[in-house]
Parts: structure tokens; sequence; C-alpha cells
């Protein structure tokens, strides 16, 4: 703002001496008068206007004058009207609308604007005052709500207790019922499996067998079993090819297959249970053998053992297929390998999940057992206690006469009634804790905020000063810009344009 101030009045300055003199006193000089017509300077002829002097007047220096104090009441004097100075600009207090003082006018003094903001200061600080006592009722008002809320928060707490405590005694019953009858459930499937194994045994007789025996143990290794259909680039002819050796032709009687089913799930559909198994896929193949590789090799032990004379020739081939299966290298590793691995890891993943999960249920139901045991010795003990005391007011009483009861607490008892005394003083102690922390909480809001308020108040106080000077310091320099314009055009006047009164 005041460098625009300096540069409007230099180049005022500059536009007023850059003008030439000859340019308004044409060739005869300078110009008498102060007015000449616009062809004095340019044409041959020159016409000089004479100004007169106006005459002289006499002022008389006394003059009566009827004017308004500050006021509005008339006043009349002998000596002129003076025109009064120019008041500065009151200070504007930029407080909060509900504490703004009087609206101030242009005769207030400085003074007056001073005494009226520290009154607006006071009520601000009043209506502080007032607000902190508000604050802190409410905070008395919470804290008395809070003890409310935890009192009922630990009744609460306490019927969740007690209501889990029955759920799991609900829960211990029916798992227990459960497991008696899923033990139940598998021993009549057992016993019927047993029978119908000994009914097919019983009808189905073990042949003679042929001189050279050859026992297959279950296949191990999961990719040994191919799907013989059109899988995956996989036909019967190259299966045939790779394992003519180990199983025989598949299109030929002495066929032998990899694995054979004699169990009470398959009787009688050995041949339709296996052409079922060709139609599978590799995986599902896979799967099947890895799943029945216990049953099939208990079912193959069983059959071998059935005749004395099978013992010598099975450990010795037993010996040579657990060499032979251990020797086998696939020559690639297929998709179903993989796929095989990865269900294998993710079943032994999952299988150890299941048994953390068991383990962590057992010893949460051994650690309820154990309080609940310890409960039940307790309860137990307090009842015994309770007969002992019974009996003992029986034997002192007389026949038909009131039975005066010792009031002398059992030792039970005074153990209850200190465990119980012992718990209210802890849940005494805590809501006192709890209150002392929320009372130092809600004086430290407190004094935060007030310290914050100051704050504000404050700056608010400093940023109207500044923009008083600031107000103040701008009308110096229109004074000062006003004055360097006048004398420009004094200047301008008397010395370019040299215009002097006429001597006529």
């Amino acid at each position: 703002m005041v460098g625009r101030y300096w540069t409007f009045a230099l180049v005022a300055l500059l536009l007023l001496t850059s003008i030439p003199s000859d340019l308004f006193a044409g060739k005869g000089g300078a110009i008498k008068g102060g007015r000449s017509s616009a062809s004095a300077s340019f044409g041959p002829k020159v016409t000089t206007l004479k100004v007169r002097a106006p005459a002289k007047v006499s002022v008389t220096p006394e003059v009566k004058v009827q004017s308004r104090d500050v006021l509005g009441r008339y006043t009349s004097s002998d000596t002129p009207a003076q025109t009064p100075k120019k008041p500065t600009k009151p200070i504007v207090n930029s407080l909060p609308a509900n504490t703004q003082p009087l609206a101030a006018t242009k005769y207030d003094s400085a003074a007056a604007n001073a005494a009226r903001a520290e009154e607006s200061k006071r009520a601000y600080q009043a209506e502080l005052a007032a607000k902190a006592q508000v604050e802190a009722a409410k905070v008395r008002a919470a804290q008395v709500v809070a003890q409310a809320q935890a009192r009922a928060a630990q009744a609460v707490e306490v019927a969740k207790l007690q209501e889990s405590q029955r759920q799991a005694a609900a829960l211990r019953a029916a798992q227990a019922a459960k497991v008696a009858r899923d033990q139940a459930r598998a021993a009549a499937i057992e016993a019927k499996c047993q029978q119908s194994l000994a009914a097919y045994r019983a009808a189905h007789p073990l042949p003679i067998p042929p001189k050279i025996i050859v026992v297959e143990r279950p296949v191990v290794h999961q990719n040994v079993i191919v799907d013989v259909n059109v899988v995956r680039g996989f036909d019967s002819v190259v299966w045939e090819r790779n394992h003519r050796d180990r199983y025989g032709r598949f299109s030929t009687p002495n066929y032998r297959a990899p694995i054979v089913i004699r169990s009470c799930y398959h009787d009688n559909i050995d041949s339709l249970f296996y052409r079922s198994l060709l139609a599978m896929s590799a995986i599902d193949q896979a799967n099947w053998a890895w799943r029945h590789q216990r049953e099939l090799d208990r079912q193959r032990l069983d059959d071998l053992r059935t005749n004395a004379q099978f013992s010598a020739t099975y450990n010795a081939l037993a010996a040579a297929n657990v060499a032979q299966d251990l020797s086998y290298q696939p020559k690639g590793v297929s998709a179903a390998d993989v796929y095989n691995e990865t269900y294998l890891k993710e079943q032994a993943k999952l299988q150890a999940k299941h048994d953390a999960e068991v383990t962590a249920q057992q010893k949460f139901d051994a650690e309820q057992k154990a309080k609940q045991d310890a409960y039940a010795v307790q309860q137990a003990k307090y009842e015994a206690d309770l007969k002992i005391a019974a009996q003992k007011a029986a034997a002192d009483s007389v026949a038909q006469q009131p039975v005066v009861v010792d009031q002398q607490p059992t030792a039970a008892e005074q153990e209850l009634v200190r465990q119980n005394e012992a718990v209210r003083r802890e849940l005494a102690e805590s809501q006192r804790q709890q209150q002392a922390y929320a009372a130092q909480l809600a004086l430290q809001n407190a004094n935060q905020q007030d310290a914050q308020r100051k704050v504000e108040v404050t700056k608010q106080i400093s940023t109207a000063q500044d923009q008083n000077k600031q107000s103040e310091g701008h009308g110096f320099l229109y004074y000062v810009f006003l004055t360097l314009v006048v004398c420009g055009l004094g200047y301008f006047l008397i010395f370019r344009l040299k215009i002097v009164p006429s001597k006529d």
C-alpha cells in the first residue's frame, strides 16, 4: 500500500515537470493572465489577455459563529470556528460477538476504547469461569454415571460367568452323550463288518495256490496307478506296455490287478469295483489307494495268514516287495504327483491344527474340571461342617425344648466371609482408582481448554492492535501524499507555466 502511494506521487511529478513551457507560452514568451486562445502558440497573431487583480476586501477578524459541540448542543463564541482535528481511528475490539462492547463512535478517545476492551475482557473471563463450573458439574455427573455403569457391568459379568459355567456343564454332558453314541455305533459297524467278512470267507474259500506265488502289495507310490482311459494323453496301450512285466496284459485272462478288494465293503464285486476304479482319474485313484492303504495291508495279511504254508513265502516276498517299492523311481513328475504332494501337506497341516485344537480343548476341560473338583471339595467340606453342627445341636437339644443353636460361625464360614471381604476391598480400591483417574483427566482437559482460550484471546487482541497501528500508518502516508501533490501543482503553475497577475 505504501509503495503504491510513493510510486503514484513520483509518476505525477515526472509528468508535470516533463511538460515544456514553450507549449503554453508560444513565441511571445510567458502568458500574462492565465487564459489564451488555442492558436496563440501556433499562429502569427498573439492575443494577450489581461487579468485584473481582484479588489481588496476587508474582512472583520472577529466573527461570532454559532456551532454545535460534540454533544449536539448549540454554542456561541466570539472567536472564529476552528476546524476540529481529525480523531485517530479507535481500537476495534475483535472479541467474540457475545462479548463485543458498544459500537465506538468517531468522538471516542483511546482511553474509552481501552476501558471498553478491558470490560469486555473481564466479561469474557467471567463467562469462561461459568463455563468451567458447568464443565466441572458435567464431570461430576459423568463420574456418578460411570460408577453406576461399572456396578451394572460387574453384575452383568457375574451373570455371564454363571451362564457360561452352566453352558459349559451342558456342553460337557452333550459331548459325553455324543461320545457314547459314537462308540456304540462304531461297535455295531465293526460287528457287522466282521460278520460280513466271515460270511464272505465261508462262501469264497481260498483256492489252491500255484507253485509260483506272486504276492502283490497294495500300491504305496501314488504315481504308479495310471488311468487306462484316454485321460491327458494316456491310453490303455501305453499303460499295458509300461506295466506288462509286472501286472500282465489287461486283455488276457491272466491279468493280475494291482489292487484286489476283499472286505465287507465290497462283497462279491471285485471286478466291478476295479472297473469303476479304472474309470477314475489318476488323482482319484492315488487318493483312494492312499486312504485305503491300511485296510488293504490288513486284508492281505489276513488272507495270507489263513494258510500256514504261506508264512515263509510271505516273509521273503514282503522284503522283496518293500525293496522294489523303495527302489522305484518315476520317469518324470506329473501334475498328479504335485497335486498329491500338496494335498498331503495340506492334510498334514489340517491334522496338526486339529490336534492342537483338541489339545487346547482338553487342557481347558482339565482346568475347568480341576476348578469344579476344588469347588466340589470345598462345598462338600462346607456341607459336612453344617451337618456336624446340626448333629451337635440335635444331640445337645432337650426333648420338646427349643433348640439353641450356637451362633459362632464355623471355620468354613469364616473363610468365606474373609474371601468376600477381600473381594469387596479389591472392588472398592479399583473404583477409587478409576474415580481418581477420571478426576485427573477432567482437570487436565479443563486446564488445556482454559489455556487454549487464553491464547486465542491474546491473539485476537494483538491482531486488533496491529490492524489499528497499520491503519494509522496508512493515514499518515495519505497526508504526506496529498502534501506532495499540492506542492507539485504549485511548482508547475508558478515556475513552469509562469502564470503571474497583470499589472494593470
